[in-house]
């Protein structure tokens, strides 16, 4: 019995992927299901960067490639390690701690799904603080607001889209619960 080359080369294919899980490959945690279950499940929990990438800069490719730089690669290994120190403490419905390069900054949050000029859709996670490096001459420092896309989420893990980027590409952070 003779099997079909196309349907043969189709299976062998499929296979090979279903079978490749490379010391690259993280399992990714799912899309919110809603805004609500964003706000029950990252309410009274704490999390960590673990892992920084770059999502692609077309709008239907979801690939996140991993930033694993080199020493010598100054640039990536500093966006890099700047993204792995954020850190995310979410007290109640409202208040928040960020920690992000060794300051540590009180605020609230809120979970909407409000897209605005320029953003692309999707969940959003927006943290509020008052940031003194934003500050004029001798007024008070200012009110800054950081848009996060809420990309994946489960009992364990929180992957944002942050609002830097680099070489036109977004950075992501894979966060895990503490």
């Amino acid at each position: 019995m003779r099997i079909p080359l196309i349907p043969a080369c189709f299976i062998f294919c499929m296979l090979i992927q279903a079978c490749s899980s490379g010391p690259g490959t993280t399992a990714l945690p799912g899309a919110p299901v809603s805004v609500k279950a964003v706000q029950d499940e990252v309410k009274g929990k704490r999390y960590k960067a673990e892992k920084a990438g770059t999502h692609s800069p077309f709008k239907d490719d979801k690939t996140i490639e991993w930033l694993e730089p080199k020493a010598e690669d100054k640039f990536e290994k500093g966006i890099a390690d700047d993204s792995k120190t954020l850190q995310l403490e979410f007290f109640n419905d409202t208040s928040v701690t960020v920690n992000y390069k060794s300051k540590s900054y009180t605020g609230t949050y809120v979970v909407d799904e409000v897209t605005g000029e320029e953003e692309r859709p999707g969940i959003k996670l927006r943290v509020s603080y008052i940031d003194e490096e934003f500050k004029l001459g001798d007024g008070p420092a200012t009110k800054v607001t950081y848009t996060y896309i809420v990309d994946g989420l489960n009992d364990k893990s929180l992957l944002l889209e942050t609002p830097r980027s680099m070489n036109n590409r977004k950075i992501v952070v894979l966060m895990n619960k503490q």
